[in-house]
């Protein structure tokens, strides 16, 4: 890829406001969960739902609740499950993701008995959907689990060597994060990156606390960061990646608006960031939309977006 003229077509088509050039252009997206990324129009057409995200969500458990009333009983099935993944692809495709980290939740794998006729299978839908976009499987599990339980599954997942990371989402620190050391120490003797959500509803302390605890190299969300200059300092030092989701944090109301929103911070602190989706379903915003609505609130100049965007086209 040309970085020089790309660079210039994105600093170009932000500033003419032309959000189809901006489409064009390649982008990574490395938080995003597999079942809930692609768009609502793509799959109401494809199952014959009408599917319309909220303007709002109250918290984690009210998105649960509004998928279940508008759409669930149609996907919630093997067959759903596979036109959730096709959405997911020609989402990443149509918005020109020549990086994406698919989030998969270790139930999801289990859902095919075999670890290996699930990872067929996603890489088949990968192949006739998104051929030019880079998949990164990520591994997830919640913060509600029980490690002890999970630890023989979690293992036989990760021999098979296809997953690149893992994650622990849902609900921020409902247990200790040292309960998933375990866990997380197998996974890095697998060469996996080690990931978590937190500090999206939590405090700094608790993104200091995770990333000491589990060794983590990249942190999910960590907007709460922006309170601690400490831990600013820390995260620039030892170059802990935030993979941000603005529009899905005003969505769930921890942040205000796009212009106050701390990537600006965050970002011109030295803090390496990148902009993603999260649940494109449920929040209805691309990665490009993502760029845009910075660009139009004034969060940040289309120069220093372009450069997020540089950086998380060279991170792997």
């Amino acid at each position: 890829m040309n970085m020089c003229c790309k660079s210039n077509d994105f600093i170009k088509s932000l500033e003419c406001n032309s959000f189809e050039q901006i489409k064009k252009i390649p982008k990574s997206d490395w938080h995003n969960h597999a079942t809930m990324g692609g768009s609502a129009n793509y799959l109401s057409r494809l199952i014959g739902v009408n599917i319309i995200p909220k303007k709002m969500y109250a918290d984690l458990d009210d998105i649960t609740l509004w998928g279940y009333k508008n759409h669930v009983p149609s996907l919630d099935t093997l067959d759903g499950y596979l036109k959730r993944i096709q959405a997911s692809f020609v989402q990443a495709s149509d918005d020109n993701i020549e990086k994406l980290a698919l989030n998969f939740y270790y139930s999801e794998v289990f859902m095919f008995r075999e670890v290996n006729l699930f990872i067929n299978i996603i890489e088949r839908f990968h192949r006739k959907y998104a051929p030019k976009t880079l998949l990164y499987p990520e591994l997830s599990i919640k913060w509600t689990d029980d490690p002890k339980i999970l630890i023989n599954m979690i293992s036989e997942i990760i021999s098979y060597n296809w997953f690149k990371s893992i994650d622990i989402c849902g609900i921020e620190l409902a247990q200790p994060a040292q309960n998933f050391i375990e866990i997380y120490r197998l996974a890095k003797n697998n060469n996996l990156l080690l990931k978590a959500h937190v500090g999206e509803t939590g405090t700094a302390n608790d993104i200091m606390e995770t990333i000491e605890l589990l060794h983590l190299s990249q942190i999910h969300h960590g907007i709460a960061a922006v309170n601690s200059k400490y831990v600013i300092k820390y995260l620039v030092e030892n170059q802990i990646q935030l993979n941000i989701c603005p529009t899905s944090n005003i969505k769930l109301g921890l942040i205000s608006d796009y212009y106050s929103h701390p990537i600006k911070k965050l970002y011109l602190s030295g803090v390496k960031v990148t902009l993603n989706t999260d649940d494109m379903l449920c929040f209805n915003s691309s990665v490009s939309e993502e760029y845009y609505k910075l660009f139009l609130a004034g969060t940040l100049s289309a120069q220093e977006l372009n450069e997020i965007r540089i950086y998380g086209l060279m991170n792997s």
